[in-house]
């Protein structure tokens, strides 16, 4: 027997037909809790619990006096549902970086399917020139220009539900490596920045093949510079953690904690 549907779930359900047929779009206005109270025939406290429900997936936001408009900041709950997994179902920073490394594989080759315009080239070119000059002065930039050249890869597949996964797990596990270009050796650096590099040559050349090989290659090259640091670093692992799960709790944004570290190692 089919479960029945609670009276918040036909709000929702309501608000994702009307997003699915186009009749809403970001930056629409929802009716006022009490138009859609009559419209479902639901509860108004139906209407607040959905409503609150989708204000925490990022879906809305709401303002004094303005109501429920509609947004595009999902990223953030999908990002916290990962945390929830990796908590529960004890996922590792190896299975995000597989998941990260399939989906990139793919993203790559609809690009090159799709065609890939030099202006996309000269953006991945900047990132990784950009990389190599913030590795010597600002690690934590150098990081940043990093997440850039990949989420660019993801984007220029043109597929929004790819690049939408690919920016979530960017995020979450950036959040969680934490591994400053100041502590990766300067053949470690040279090393990313060849394969980074060569992703651009073959993406470049249409080479479908060679992109796939050295995409998992990077990856390859990358999870092992990554392990071999958090590695060494194992003993104060726990207590490191729970003191970057208290600094996000509060607020502070993954650069601004490296800047806070940087700041202390000069003192």
């Amino acid at each position: 027997m089919k479960k029945k549907e609670s009276t918040s779930d036909v709000v929702k359900d309501y608000v994702f037909k009307q997003l699915e047929s186009q009749k809403l779009g970001i930056g629409s206005r929802l009716p006022t809790e009490s138009q859609l109270s009559t419209l479902l025939n639901v509860s108004r406290s139906s209407v607040r619990e959905a409503l609150q429900s989708l204000k925490g997936i990022g879906l809305v936001e709401s303002s004094q006096g303005s109501g429920y408009t509609i947004i595009s900041n999902t990223k953030k709950s999908f990002s916290d549902a990962l945390r929830a997994m990796m908590a529960i179902k004890g996922i590792t920073l190896t299975d995000i970086s597989e998941i990260r490394e399939a989906l990139e594989v793919k993203a790559s080759e609809l690009a090159i399917k799709r065609g890939i315009e030099m202006i996309d080239i000269s953006y991945l070119q900047n990132c990784i020139d950009d990389m190599e000059v913030a590795s010597k002065i600002n690690p934590t930039q150098a990081i940043e220009h990093d997440i850039d050249f990949h989420r660019k890869i993801a984007e220029m597949s043109g597929n929004n539900f790819l690049t939408s996964f690919i920016y979530a797990l960017s995020d979450f596990s950036t959040r969680y490596i934490l591994i400053s270009w100041d502590e990766v050796d300067e053949n470690e650096i040279q090393e990313l920045l060849v394969t980074h590099r060569k992703i651009i040559n073959f993406l470049e050349n249409r080479d479908t093949t060679q992109v796939v090989n050295e995409i998992i290659n990077h990856y390859r090259i990358a999870d092992t510079i990554i392990n071999n640091h958090v590695n060494k670093k194992d003993s104060h692992k726990r207590s490191a953690e729970h003191l970057l799960e208290k600094l996000y709790a509060e607020g502070f944004t993954t650069e601004q904690i490296y800047a806070k570290l940087s700041d202390s190692a000069r003192k």
